[in-house]
């Protein structure tokens, strides 16, 4: 019995000798096709690097006409385009972020329109921002930036005009007249028109209080209560 396990055993050990050399030439061929692979995807993105970076920098010129033109959200869709095809471009996420911050205060766009020589651009920020002799004064360029649709300018007059006089109906009317109009016509995500949205329900409201019979003050707040929904 013992030398019928011990045959067993040497029987055994013969086919694991005869199994060894193939396996290890079956793990050989496999990490040899791992290191094949590993090298030609390694060569396929450094190869494929400059042309994807280039192809997003593309993207990042046709974000930053959109952004030119303010339409954020479309310039925002090219920037994470490029980002989709080259997660590092800088200017991607450089002009990325700038979109959304422009989204909330277009101040962060008076730089970028100065880099691209946009005068006319660049001089109504000018308008905008220098401090008013007086409420009338803040006012009329309250009206003027409206009247050319630059409703986010617009904002920045109105809001001088009513801490110049708190208690002036006007200052209030035309600071909600222009977050309404933000409001409707700005390209930007739903959270950041609530935010104009909100803006234009209080300043309307002030001067409501301020005058509750006056007329244009009662049409702007029914048109932004059509707007909201409510």
């Amino acid at each position: 019995m013992t030398t019928g396990l011990k045959g067993v055993k040497t029987i055994s050990k013969l086919h694991s000798d005869c199994q060894s050399p193939r396996q290890e030439g079956f793990w050989f061929l496999s990490l040899k096709w791992l290191l094949i692979s590993a090298i030609v995807l390694i060569s396929l993105e450094l190869i494929s690097k400059p042309l994807r970076y280039a192809w997003a920098d593309d993207l990042a010129k046709k974000g930053d006409a959109y952004l030119l033109e303010k339409r954020y959200l479309e310039a925002q869709l090219q920037y994470e385009k490029g980002l989709a095809i080259a997660s590092q471009n800088k200017r991607c996420l450089t002009q990325l972020e700038l979109a959304k911050k422009a989204e909330h205060n277009i101040l962060a766009l008076e730089n970028f329109y100065l880099e691209n020589k946009i005068e006319p651009k660049t001089r109504l920020f000018e308008k905008a921002k220098a401090e008013p002799a007086d409420i009338i004064q803040a006012l009329n360029t309250v009206k003027e930036l409206i009247e050319i649709k630059e409703y986010e300018l617009a904002i920045i007059p109105a809001q001088k005009a009513v801490a110049k006089d708190p208690s002036f109906r006007d200052a209030w009317l035309y600071l909600g007249i222009a977050n309404l109009n933000t409001v409707k016509f700005a390209d930007i995500r739903p959270e950041i028109r609530e935010k104009y949205q909100e803006e234009a329900k209080e300043a309307l409201g002030k001067a409501l209080s301020l005058d509750d019979k006056y007329q244009p003050t009662l049409d702007f707040i029914q048109e932004l209560e059509v707007v909201s929904g409510k």
